[in-house]
């Protein structure tokens, strides 16, 4: 399984990469949402793991234009900021897992 992890802390983001490469999973960082979602667009991945609060372009946006992809990979939103929009929007967005 291939997985692009878009977080803008970069400790974080090591953090969950290191322990995924440790079950042998292949991961990609991208730091901020722009660059994730030009990641994303390349079809490689399987599984997305993003925050909602992310420069240059929100995670929610991300999820939008993922979602329009031939092949949109599944999602898990990492967030502090959970509302009841929040996640309804996601959830329509085909979000699988909130963490």
């Amino acid at each position: 399984m291939r997985i692009l992890i878009i977080e803008d802390s970069v400790r974080l983001a090591d953090t969950i990469a290191d322990a995924l490469r440790d079950e042998n999973y292949i991961v990609d960082i991208a730091n901020d949402g722009l660059q994730g979602y030009e990641n994303a667009a390349s079809g490689i991945y399987d599984m997305l793991i993003l925050d909602l609060m992310l420069p240059k372009m929100d995670g929610i946006a991300v999820l939008k234009k993922a979602q329009e992809l031939e092949s949109a990979p599944r999602a898990l939103v990492m967030t502090g900021f959970m509302t009841e929009y929040v996640g309804a929007m996601a959830a329509e967005l085909g979000v699988q897992y909130f963490m």
